[in-house]
């Protein structure tokens, strides 16, 4: 009975939440889903606009293809990793080795915050089709 009564005050009193399968776009404000957009046209034609791009692997496919030098930076906001580098830093040493950036997003947790580049922010629309 003790164990079950610490067990229920531990899980009420702590601050930490753990969201799985969630790509954080119910956390958005009103104002930040309005920059959420899913692409209609070609990757190639994107410039960073202040939106975020929802993509299909398709539209991936078709840009990787389309490049003759491509990175492709997976982000996720709150990596604690020393391995993890902020992708303003990324867009310039790409640029600088003549390799275009690809940002593509985790979540939509703190997309916002990020610094403004050139290159655009995608995001994997995970309820699109994802056939291969």
């Amino acid at each position: 009975m003790k164990k079950t009564f610490l067990l229920i005050a531990i899980s009420l009193f702590t601050s930490c939440a753990i969201y799985i399968n969630d790509d954080g776009y119910r956390f958005l404000t009103n104002e930040e889903k309005t920059h959420v957009k899913v692409l209609d046209k070609s990757i190639n034609d994107l410039a960073n606009d202040g939106n975020i791009y929802k993509i299909n692997i398709s539209q991936m496919q078709d840009f990787l293809n389309s490049r003759e030098k491509v990175m492709v930076y997976e982000y996720l906001l709150y990596c604690k990793s020393d391995h993890c580098i902020l992708p303003t830093a990324v867009e310039e040493k790409c640029c600088k080795a003549g390799i275009t950036p690809c940002f593509v997003l985790e979540s939509y947790t703190g997309a916002f915050s990020i610094p403004k580049m050139d290159s655009p922010l995608l995001i994997v629309d995970t309820n699109n089709n994802l056939v291969f």
